[in-house]
């Protein structure tokens, strides 16, 4: 893996390049580094082997309009995902987490969307693994923000609007976002 930042890049694992950082060895911010890895599987591996692990899953959801459905959540817009129960498949912790979340039922899950790995700190540093999936709902029922988990409130986004709505939201929902718009994603019509 190369990385490159500020300065010449080095050859080194992932893990090897962030652990200063997120030892607090290093006062740097990450923030606009770049990390480039031959082998996302090893790199990946690597993390998971030093750092507490979380496995999560969300969902892409869209309406009959087209509308994307976010919640909002420590004052960004986000997705709505969970972490999976035991023994619980990905697709369902999805469904699961997008019905508790925003009050939302009548889901189909369409197909998987993509997966995204963040960092954050709590007491430790975590690695977030989250597999996200498109799905539609035809509930015509008015959102319902789960309070319990922080959520203050739920929306029906318009296509047009999303990418403005996230420009403040975290880069992977910024970029899951832009993946909607890029794919052109869309309510299935019957046939």
């Amino acid at each position: 893996m190369e990385t490159s930042s500020p300065g010449a890049p080095t050859s080194r694992p992932i893990a090897e390049v962030l652990m200063p950082y997120l030892q607090d060895e290093v006062r740097l911010p990450l923030e606009g580094t770049v990390l480039y890895y031959h082998s996302i599987a090893s790199s990946l591996q690597d993390l998971r082997n030093r750092l507490k692990t979380i496995k999560a899953a969300g969902g892409v959801v869209y309406n009959q309009r087209g509308d994307l459905l976010m919640i909002y959540r420590k004052g960004r817009w986000d997705l709505p995902k969970g972490k999976l129960e035991p023994d619980e498949s990905p697709s369902i912790a999805a469904l699961r987490e997008v019905e508790e979340e925003t009050g939302i039922g009548n889901l189909t899950l369409l197909a998987p969307f993509a997966v995204t790995y963040h960092l954050y700190r709590e007491k430790e540093w975590i690695l977030k693994e989250t597999e996200w999936f498109e799905m539609t709902s035809t509930d015509q029922a008015l959102p319902i923000p789960q309070s319990a988990e922080g959520i203050t409130d739920v929306k029906w986004i318009p296509r047009k609007s999303a990418a403005e709505t996230v420009r403040t939201s975290f880069g992977n929902v910024k970029r899951l976002v832009r993946d909607v718009e890029v794919r052109g994603l869309h309510f299935p019509h019957p046939r």
